[in-house]
C-alpha cells in the first residue's frame, strides 16, 4: 500500500476513533446531567471533563502526527521524518501517562513547528515541492490547512491563558479551506 493510501486509511481511523470517543462522550454527559440540573456545576462534571480529556486528547495527538507526516514527507526523507517522530513519540507517551495535556502540548508543538517549516519554505521550493496538485494556491491552502490543525489544538488547550491564538489558527486554517476550495487551478498572477 502506498504512503499516500496508508496515511490516509490512518487519519480516517483516527477520525472514525475520535468520533466514536464524542458520541460516548455526549451520551455519557446526557445520562450523569439528567440527574442534576447543576451537574456542570459540581465535581462530578470536573471528573467527567478530565475523563474525556484522557479518551479524546491521545487521539488529537495521533490525527496530528498523521497530518504532520502528510506534507513535510514531501519536504524530509520519509525515513528521518519516521525516526523524528518516533523519537517524539518515545517522549511523549510516558509523559501521557504523567500529564496527558503536557504530551498533548507537545506532541502538537512539533507538529506545529514542522508545518510552520513547510510553509516557510514553500515560497522557494514551488516547484520541488510534491503535493496532489499543481497551482500553487491550492499547495498554499493545503500548507496553511495542515498547520492550522496542530494551532489549534493548541489554542484550546491554553484557551483560558491564550485565547488570541485559538482565533489566529482558526483564521489560517480557514484561510486554508477557502485556498483549497477556491484557488483554482492555474497559478495567473502568482510569479516564483
Amino acid at each position: 500500500m502506498s504512503g499516500e493510501r496508508s496515511l490516509t486509511l490512518a487519519a480516517v481511523a483516527v477520525l472514525a476513533a475520535l468520533g466514536v470517543v464524542c458520541l460516548y462522550g455526549i451520551f455519557l454527559y446526557a445520562w450523569m446531567s439528567s440527574g442534576s440540573k447543576y451537574f456542570t456545576y459540581s465535581p462530578a462534571y470536573l471528573s467527567f471533563s478530565q475523563r474525556m480529556d484522557r479518551f479524546a486528547l491521545p487521539l488529537a495527538a495521533a490525527f496530528l502526527v498523521v497530518l504532520a507526516l502528510c506534507i513535510p514527507r514531501r519536504v524530509v526523507r520519509e525515513r528521518y521524518l519516521m525516526r523524528l517522530w518516533g523519537v517524539i513519540l518515545v517522549v511523549s507517551l510516558p509523559l501521557y501517562l504523567l500529564d496527558y495535556r503536557a504530551a498533548a502540548v507537545l506532541t502538537a508543538s512539533f507538529a506545529l513547528v514542522l508545518q510552520l517549516l513547510v510553509v516557510l519554505m514553500l515560497p522557494f521550493r514551488w516547484e520541488e515541492m510534491r503535493f496532489m496538485f499543481q497551482s500553487r494556491r491550492k499547495k498554499l491552502g493545503s500548507a496553511l490547512t495542515h498547520l492550522g490543525v496542530p494551532a489549534v489544538l493548541l489554542g484550546a488547550l491554553s484557551f483560558q491563558v491564550f485565547p488570541a491564538l485559538f482565533w489566529a489558527a482558526s483564521v489560517v486554517m480557514c484561510a486554508g479551506i477557502l485556498l483549497l476550495f477556491y484557488g483554482g487551478d492555474d497559478d495567473t498572477g502568482w510569479s516564483g
